[in-house]
C-alpha cells in the first residue's frame, strides 16, 4: 500500500480501533464512508501501514486506488491473476469472470487484506461483485462517499475532526508557533473550514507557501468570505505534500454530478437556509409554496433526501431536523445562486418564514430558539421591500424570539422598526400596532424601564378596547400587563383590580383551565406574596401550578416559573428547605428548557447558591445581599446584577478566610445589637 501521511492522522485514534474490529467481525466487507474531504482515503492508508494490521493480515495487503479507472471487476481480475498466477477463462461474463476470480481466493490460507480506494458508487454493479461470506481468510476493504447497505458490509461513517485535532493537522503545516501566535484566530479558521481535512490541509499549505508565510490567520480567515471558491481551497494544482488529487471544488463537484436534477433542486432550497440545523416541515412548507398541488412529500423525503444523505451531503440531526457541512452549505448556496429558479426559491423562503414568525407563541424554549432565530435572521437579510406588511411580521417574530431569550438590546431596534412599518401601512389604531406596542411595553417593564412601559401598555389597551370592547382576551392581556407595572412599581391599589378584571374576563372566556388563567392566577400570587398575605399567595400559585403541569407537562419553562416564584414564598416564611427543593427544580428546568445563559437559568442559580450561603452564615437573604452589595463596591464591580452576584458567592464559598471574615462581622453585629438592647 501507499506510504500514509507524512506526520500522521489527527483525531482519528478511535476510528482506527473502530476499523480494525470492524475488519475482525463476521462479515468479509468493510465500507469507510463520509462526504468529499472527511479524510477516507487518508485513513485507510494509515490503517494498512500499521503495524497491527500487517499482523492480523500476514498473507498481505493489497491496495488499489480506482478513482481514475472506475472498474472494481478489472481491479478484482487484474489482481486476482497476478496473484495467483491465474489463467481464467475468456468466454465469461465480467460476473463469471469475477466469480471465478473469488474461486482462487478460496485456497488464500492466511488473511488478506483487499483495498478499493474509492469506489464512486456502490450499487447492485458492485454489489454484486463482492465475495461470497465463505472466504473467510479475505477481507475487503472499500472508501466511498456513499453509505452502504448494513446487510452486506460492515460500515464506518468518518465525521469532522474535533476542535483540538483540527488546530493540531493545521499546526503540523504551518508551524505551532503561528498556532501560538494567533491561538483564538487558529480556532475560528478551523471552524469556518467546518474541520473538514481536505480543507485544513489546503488552506495549511496555501499558508505555508513562501509568498503568504507572513499572512496572519485572521487576513486569511477574511480571505475565506469566498469558501469553496478561493485559490486556496480550489487550486489549480493540489500541494504536493497532499494526499488528496483534487481541491475542494473539485470533491464536491463529483457529488454534485451524480445527483439527479431533482435532489440537486432540493440542495439549492436547502442552502437558502442559514448555516445552521433545519426543520424538516420549513423544508415541506417551502416546496408547497412552490409546487401547489403538484407537492409530492414521499418523494422529496424517501427519494431525493435520501440520495444527498446517502452521499453525506445532508447531516441528521435529530428526527426531521437536518443540517448541512459548513462548506457544503457555501457549495449548494453557490449552486441555488445560478439556478433559474433562485428568484422563486428566495421568496417562497420569505413568505413561509413570515407566517413562522406571526405564529411564535411564549413561551421559547432554547431548541425552538435556535431552530427558528437563524433563518428568520437570513429572512429579513433577504427582504428586499422593507416596507412590506410581512417583513415587519419577520422583524416582530425575531424581536419576540430575542426578548423571550432576555436579548433586549437586540429585540427594542426590531419591534420599533417594526412598529414604524405598521403605524405606515396600517394605521396608528390597527390592532397589529397594539400588539407590538404591549410587547414593547412588556419588554420594558422586564428592563425596569417603568415610564416607557407605561406608555406603551395603555395606547395598546386604548387602541385594543376601542377596537375590540372590555371584555375581549386581549384586552385582559393588556390590563395583566398594566398591573404587572404597577405591580413592580408598588403601586399595589392600581395593580390588584386589573390583574382581577383581566382573571375575571379570561375565566369566562376561556374556561378555568386555561394557561392565560393560570398567567392571571401566578401574578395575583406573587401580588399577594408581596404584600405579606402568604396564606392567599400559596393558594393562587398551587391553581396556577396545577394548571400549567397538566396543560404543559412537568418539564416546562412556565412550570419552572411557578416553582420558582413559589420558593420567593416559602423563603419569606423563613421555609429554607422547601424553598431550596422548589428553586433546583426550577434551574433544572430552565437550564434544559432556556439554556445557562437566559436570565432565568442565571437568577435560578444565584438563589440556589444563596440559600446554600444563607445557611453557612445562618443570616436571612436581605442580610446575604447586604453583604453583597458592600463587597461588590469594595472590589469596584459594576451594579449588583446577576452575574456579579454570582461571582461574589461563589467567592465566599471558595474562600474560608472571607466566610470566617463575614461570620465574625456579623456576630459582632448581632453582640452590639444585643447590648443596645
Amino acid at each position: 500500500p501507499p506510504q500514509p501521511r507524512e506526520g500522521g492522522l489527527f483525531g482519528r485514534e478511535e476510528e482506527l480501533e473502530k476499523l480494525h474490529e470492524l475488519l475482525q467481525s463476521g462479515k468479509n466487507v468493510c465500507v469507510v464512508s463520509g462526504m468529499g474531504g472527511i479524510g477516507k482515503t487518508g485513513l485507510v492508508r494509515e490503517y494498512a501501514n500499521l503495524p497491527e494490521c500487517t499482523s492480523l493480515f500476514t498473507g498481505g495487503v493489497y491496495y488499489i486506488d480506482v478513482r481514475d479507472r472506475e472498474n472494481m471487476a478489472g481491479e478484482i481480475i487484474a489482481l486476482t491473476k497476478w496473484r495467483f498466477k491465474a489463467d481464467l477463462p475468456a468466454n465469461l461474463s465480467t460476473q463469471q469472470m469475477v466469480t471465478a476470480c473469488w474461486q482462487q481466493w478460496k485456497y488464500q490460507t492466511e488473511n488478506v487484506l483487499l483495498i478499493f480506494d474509492y469506489i464512486s458508487s456502490l450499487n447492485k454493479d458492485i454489489q454484486s461483485y463482492l465475495p461470497p461470506n465463505d472466504l473467510v481468510f479475505l477481507r475487503v476493504l472499500m472508501t466511498s462517499r456513499e453509505t452502504p447497505d448494513k446487510r452486506i458490509a460492515e460500515k464506518l461513517e468518518l465525521q469532522v475532526l474535533s476542535e483540538a485535532a483540527a488546530v493540531d493537522l493545521l499546526a503540523s503545516i504551518i508551524g505551532q508557533e503561528r498556532i501560538n501566535a494567533e491561538p483564538a484566530e487558529a480556532k475560528l479558521l478551523c471552524y469556518e473550514l467546518g474541520y473538514l481535512p481536505l480543507a485544513l490541509e489546503l488552506v495549511g499549505y496555501y499558508l505555508d507557501d513562501e509568498d503568504y508565510q507572513d499572512l496572519s490567520l485572521l487576513a486569511m480567515g477574511d480571505k475565506l468570505r469566498e469558501k469553496v471558491k478561493h485559490p486556496s481551497l480550489s487550486p489549480e494544482q493540489v500541494p504536493g505534500g497532499m494526499q488528496a488529487k483534487r481541491g475542494l471544488q473539485a470533491a464536491f463537484d463529483l457529488s454534485w454530478e451524480e445527483l439527479k436534477p431533482e435532489a440537486q433542486y432540493l440542495a439549492c432550497v436547502l442552502a437558502a437556509f442559514a448555516p445552521s440545523p433545519i426543520r424538516w416541515d420549513f423544508v415541506t412548507r417551502i416546496y408547497q409554496q412552490l409546487q401547489g398541488e403538484s407537492f409530492n412529500h414521499d418523494d422529496l423525503k424517501d427519494r431525493w433526501l435520501r440520495s444527498l444523505r446517502k452521499l453525506h451531503l445532508v447531516i441528521t440531526v435529530d428526527k426531521d431536523i437536518y443540517n448541512l457541512h459548513l462548506l457544503i452549505h457555501d457549495y449548494f448556496y453557490e449552486q441555488l445562486k445560478q439556478h433559474l429558479n433562485f428568484s422563486q426559491i428566495k421568496q417562497a423562503f420569505c413568505d413561509v418564514f413570515a407566517v413562522v414568525a406571526s405564529n411564535i407563541n411564549p413561551p421559547i424554549n432554547l431548541i425552538t430558539f435556535n431552530l427558528i432565530e437563524p433563518h428568520l435572521e437570513k429572512t429579513i437579510a433577504w427582504w428586499e421591500n422593507k416596507e412590506h406588511i410581512k417583513f415587519a411580521v419577520s422583524l416582530n417574530g425575531l424581536a419576540w424570539l430575542y426578548h423571550s431569550q432576555g436579548k433586549y438590546n437586540k429585540a427594542e431596534p426590531l419591534y420599533l422598526w417594526s412598529l414604524e412599518i405598521k403605524k405606515c401601512q396600517l394605521g396608528k389604531e390597527h390592532l397589529d400596532v397594539a400588539k407590538i406596542l404591549n410587547e414593547l411595553g412588556l419588554m420594558y417593564v422586564c428592563q425596569k424601564l417603568y415610564t416607557k412601559a407605561k406608555v406603551l401598555t395603555c395606547q395598546s389597551l386604548i387602541i385594543r378596547k376601542c377596537q375590540l370592547g372590555i371584555d375581549n382576551l386581549d384586552v385582559a392581556q393588556s390590563l395583566n400587563n398594566l398591573a404587572l407595572l404597577y405591580h413592580c412599581q408598588g403601586q399595589y391599589n392600581d395593580a390588584e383590580p386589573l390583574y382581577l378584571r383581566a382573571l375575571e374576563i379570561r375565566k369566562r372566556q376561556l374556561g378555568i383551565d386555561n394557561l392565560d388563567v393560570a398567567q392571571s392566577l401566578h401574578n395575583l400570587a406573587l401580588f399577594y406574596k408581596n404584600q405579606g398575605q402568604y396564606n392567599k399567595a400559596k393558594l393562587y400559585y398551587l391553581q396556577s401550578l396545577r394548571i400549567r403541569k397538566s396543560q404543559l407537562g412537568v418539564e416546562h419553562s412556565d412550570v419552572a416559573q411557578s416553582y420558582y416564584n413559589f420558593a420567593f414564598l416559602y423563603e419569606a416564611q423563613n421555609k429554607y428547605k422547601k424553598a431550596k427543593k422548589l428553586f433546583n427544580k426550577a434551574l433544572a428546568i430552565y437550564k434544559k428548557e432556556l439554556g445557562n445563559e437566559h436570565p432565568n437559568t442565571q437568577n435560578a442559580a444565584v438563589m440556589v447558591k444563596a440559600l446554600y450561603i444563607m445557611e453557612l452564615l445562618h443570616c436571612n437573604k436581605d442580610t446575604l445581599f447586604t453583604i453583597l452589595e458592600a463587597l461588590a463596591q469594595q472590589a469596584n464591580l459594576p451594579e449588583l446584577n446577576t452575574d456579579t452576584a454570582l461571582t461574589l458567592l461563589e467567592q465566599i464559598e471558595n474562600n474560608p478566610d472571607l466566610l470566617s471574615s463575614i461570620r465574625k462581622s456579623l456576630q459582632q453585629q448581632t453582640e452590639a445589637s444585643d447590648d443596645n438592647t
